[in-house]
């Protein structure tokens, strides 16, 4: 799909969700405006004190992170707000700068409660006030601050907040995490990737309470290291070694085995924009299915290999296996936390219809449940199979340790094999299936190391 025209687009965004809701006072400036649409209750979820801005030239949209309700649009002129400048002349100069529109949903979110849901409740109104200011998220740009308060992360999240956020995820461990993907990834802008990947997040990162109101204790640094590994996952159909990834991103395993466990909520958009098309790709058995290994995947994944590994890399690949990856093991590969748990797979938090809001110490909840649609398989496990038979077989004949580097990229499955339900009997036997059908005998296979 075209970038232009993504479900990340504002193009695309638009097209799901045109419509007017209440106007609101005529003249407001844009720090005003914003205030007003973030002290409001939400129609949709009726959650109070949140709003996710995303601007497309000279127009902002504000939407409700929680239910994707579409709560304002406003239209500035000339590519500046021109109420910031003329407040105080005419009202019909003041008024033309403000469109409005219904509250139309961007995507037909179900928000009755389903099977397989996790129950948990968020807080209705924010703990504390959110800062608006156009002259504080100034100082806070100058100062490099965060732009919100109470865990917030202020959701009107400007391109230069999230470019910052980038670079300082980048920057963790003295430059390491740059350096680390740098180098096996060399043709990724990494800075400018993991900055599209925050400025196009839908999240209402407020706090979640299980039923019980224990507080859901999130890591934002394990929270945008899986989301970045979802989402470039999804945009290579197969990428790179889950657990690798993460020692590289500096994520604390045992943080983000506690993320999937208990079904902390991704960016809405990942998972019923990229997500759910990857799902569909599947489902279709279109050519850019992630179930379908190819050369391209093979290609990826050898090249990314040969500079983890740091042997040069071959610029022809010999024959290789090509072709679908059967139901019955792909199926198995869907991620989850580590070991045996009911849980899997990415969710992302739905906000429940006409449910009583919920009294607990005084405060008012809001009921919802964190859901997954569609799965998210492992799928770079079934090609590193693909490529580690590869080096096992020519790996001598061009002058590298063959039987080396095939054992480690067979101990890197194993450790991804831990995240999902899939162990190595069960992939070491798909795989000497398919030695065996294109060779006559499963002893030709890479698993008898």
């Amino acid at each position: 799909m075209d970038d232009a025209y993504s479900k990340d687009s504002p193009a695309w965004r638009e097209e799901q969700s045109p419509s007017p809701i209440h106007k609101p006072r005529e003249g407001m400036k844009l720090s005003e405006l914003r205030s007003d649409i973030q002290n409001s209750e939400c129609p949709g979820c009726e959650i109070r004190g949140t709003a996710e801005e995303v601007r497309d030239g000279t127009k902002i949209t504000f939407y409700c992170p929680s239910c994707l309700h579409k709560l304002h649009e406003h239209e500035e002129i000339d590519g500046f707000d021109h109420r910031e400048r003329v407040a105080d002349r005419d009202d019909s100069n003041r008024a033309r700068n403000i469109s409005t529109h219904q509250d139309i949903p961007m995507f037909k979110l179900d928000r009755r409660q389903k099977e397989g849901d996790i129950v948990c409740l968020m807080r209705k109104n924010p703990e504390r006030s959110l800062i608006t200011s156009e002259k504080k998220l100034l100082n806070l740009k100058k100062n490099k601050s965060q732009t919100g308060t109470g865990g917030w992360n202020h959701q009107t999240i400007p391109e230069w907040k999230s470019k910052s956020d980038a670079k300082r995820q980048l920057e963790r461990g003295g430059d390491l995490v740059r350096e680390r993907l740098h180098r096996v990834f060399p043709e990724i802008e990494w800075e400018s990737k993991l900055s599209n990947v925050m400025e196009s997040s839908l999240l209402n990162k407020r706090s979640l309470h299980t039923e019980g109101g224990v507080k859901y204790t999130a890591h934002k640094d394990t929270s945008w290291g899986l989301e970045s590994y979802v989402r470039l996952t999804c945009e290579n159909r197969s990428f790179w070694f889950f657990e690798e990834f993460l020692d590289m991103y500096h994520v604390h395993l045992e943080n983000a085995d506690r993320h999937l466990r208990e079904g902390h909520p991704f960016n809405t958009f990942l998972i019923l924009g990229n997500l759910n098309e990857r799902h569909n790709s599947i489902m279709k058995k279109s050519h850019d299915s992630p179930k379908i290994i190819d050369s391209g995947q093979v290609k990826f994944l050898f090249d990314a290999l040969s500079r983890h590994l740091k042997f040069e890399s071959w610029k022809n690949l010999p024959d290789h296996f090509e072709g679908d990856v059967e139901d019955k093991i792909w199926h198995k590969l869907e991620l989850r936390g580590r070991g045996d748990t009911d849980v899997s797979g990415p969710r992302f938090w739905v906000p429940y219809k006409d449910r009583e809001i919920i009294q607990h110490n005084g405060v008012e909840y809001i009921s919802g449940g964190l859901r997954k649609q569609g799965t998210f398989s492992l799928s770079h496990i079934p090609v590193a199979y693909v490529v580690a038979q590869m080096i096992y077989d020519e790996g001598n004949s061009r002058g590298v340790d063959g039987n080396r580097l095939a054992r480690e990229i067979l101990h890197m499955i194993s450790r991804d094999l831990e995240w999902c339900e899939a162990d190595r009997e069960t992939m070491d036997d798909w795989w000497e299936r398919i030695i065996t059908d294109r060779r006559g005998d499963r002893e030709w296979s890479v698993t008898r190391l």
